[in-house]
């Protein structure tokens, strides 16, 4: 019983990982229907910037940290522009198809850049808390701490600020949201470099507990997309409870299944299983950018 909870404990910082992965999939598609493929090679990529700082140059956590989700913000705001925005009159199934450029050519950046090497990445704080039998780190307490906050944060911004309103109205109807003033393309371009930030969030504080390669963080994303499926890609409590969720499930499952390859068949295995649910309760699953017949 002791080592089913310690193996659940471990799962919650996993599960706030994919939960905040999850959160960058929700900020994008509530704005522009769009599921974007691209949040776990762009958490990759700032992570390798944070890495090059803290790791090479030997920069504090503390300045490293602000530029490389600043970099990420970048990163997002140029996928909006270069592959979005050329595709704006295009239907929502082909901007999704289009976010598989976007990986590859970041997958391009991060082995010309850093070699596609496996590399390690200090924490960004050490230590933890011991409790009778569990131990929890201090990294992941911290991963915690940043995903609820975030998903409450950017909950309420969303339903009480100007700007967070208009990236929901932009989605719903958008020649009706350009007579109120909201400009779709700046609120599109916000918005991926939200979901890039938070990408990048979820990069860089699990990976001190993994190790930094350019596939990690994608294959995490497969897991945070049954995750923002448990919320419908509308709702952030629900994604990151669902994140949250799944991680204690992985966690739990791997744990008493010590085989080769489950991990990384789990989010193939949560993703189809949330699809399952989500058909028998509504009878369909609900495409980008098309309702449900």
């Amino acid at each position: 019983m002791l080592l089913l909870l310690q193996y659940a404990v471990n799962g919650l910082a996993a599960g706030f990982v994919i939960g905040l992965l999850a959160l960058s999939l929700v900020m994008i598609y509530r704005s522009t229907r769009v599921l974007s493929f691209a949040q776990g090679v762009i958490a990759s990529l700032a992570t390798y910037v944070y890495y090059q700082m803290q790791t090479v140059w030997e920069w504090p956590a503390v300045a490293a940290l602000p530029i490389a989700l600043i970099a990420a913000a970048i990163v997002g705001a140029l996928a909006d522009l270069l592959a979005m925005r050329p595709l704006r009159k295009a239907d929502a199934l082909t901007r999704t198809v289009a976010t598989l450029g976007i990986v590859l050519v970041l997958q391009v950046v991060m082995r010309v850049g850093w070699g596609g090497q496996e590399s390690f990445v200090r924490p960004l704080v050490s230590g933890g808390i011991r409790a009778g039998d569990f131990n929890v780190g201090a990294q992941e307490l911290l991963t915690a701490f940043v995903a609820i906050a975030a998903a409450g944060l950017f909950g309420l911004w969303t339903r009480t600020s100007y700007r967070g309103l208009g990236l929901q109205a932009i989605a719903e109807d958008a020649s009706a949201a350009r007579l109120l003033g909201v400009d779709p393309t700046r609120a599109s371009m916000l918005a991926w470099s939200i979901g890039a930030v938070l990408a990048a969030l979820a990069g860089i504080l699990v990976t001190p507990t993994l190790v930094l390669n350019p596939l990690q963080m994608t294959l995490i994303m497969v897991t945070a997309f049954g995750a923002a499926l448990l919320g419908g890609f509308t709702s952030l409590p629900m994604a990151l409870g669902g994140g949250v969720l799944i991680g204690v499930v992985q966690s739990v499952t791997t744990g008493y299944v010590n085989v080769s390859g489950v991990s990384e068949a789990f989010g193939f295995v949560a993703v189809f299983a949330v699809l399952v649910v989500m058909r028998g309760k509504r009878g369909a699953v609900v495409l980008p950018g098309r309702s449900a017949a």
